[in-house]
């Protein structure tokens, strides 16, 4: 069309395909899983939930990414260089893990090895299976979407979640955490209600 030898676009109109978006944990998932998943996986689910990092990313951490107070990552996806405080919670975590591991990378698989990131997926979708009342297709992403709702639950903004997700365009933080930012809103919203009703209580009380 810019070069002028067309005059309209054969793709014009044309609506795209929907795109399979996969589910995110729920909290009562998280600790339903937490509480029956084997200690390799569940580490899985506990180092994404505090970092909210891609699978990939998650088992190519190494001990030496972590500096005391901060875990550094390269996203393989992206390239893009991050710091990641981490929480009191998961240092606990960290440290009660370093005793115990022996290969340079943080998470290791039921073998001791490091996770191949088909292998993780492929056991964490058959032991997800075996818990009863777990949605269908949850997977290791799903708890990356979690890691940004809970962000988003605690106030932060979104350049403050892409700053630990990784995100480069702000529009997906916000697909995310939907229904965390519609809560808030809305219980601000109610919450702007208090004073006019409070008033009516009152001068109803008068009467």
């Amino acid at each position: 069309v810019d070069r002028e030898w067309i005059e309209h676009s054969p793709v014009h109109r044309i609506k795209a395909l929907p795109r399979n978006q996969l589910p995110a944990w729920s909290e009562h998932d998280l600790q339903r899983a937490l509480a029956e998943l084997p200690e390799p996986l569940r580490r899985v689910v506990q180092l994404g939930v505090y970092t909210g990092q891609r699978r990939g990313d998650l088992i190519k951490m190494r001990w030496s990414d972590d500096d005391g107070t901060h875990l550094h990552v390269v996203q393989q996806k992206t390239g893009a260089r991050l710091a990641l405080k981490v929480h009191p919670e998961l240092r606990l975590l960290l440290s009660a893990w370093r005793t115990e591991t022996k290969t340079l990378t943080i998470l290791a698989g039921p073998d001791g090895l490091p996770w191949v990131a088909q292998r993780v997926s492929e056991r964490m979708a058959r032991a997800l299976a075996k818990i009863d009342g777990m949605p269908l297709h949850l997977n290791i992403h799903g708890v990356r979407k979690l890691a940004a709702t809970r962000l988003a639950d605690a106030g932060a903004t979104t350049h403050e979640i892409a700053a630990i997700t990784g995100h480069q365009t702000l529009s997906m933080v916000a697909l995310y955490t939907a229904s965390a930012d519609q809560k808030r809103l809305g219980d601000a919203a109610i919450h702007r209600l208090k004073p006019a009703s409070g008033k009516r209580e009152k001068t109803k009380l008068k009467a």
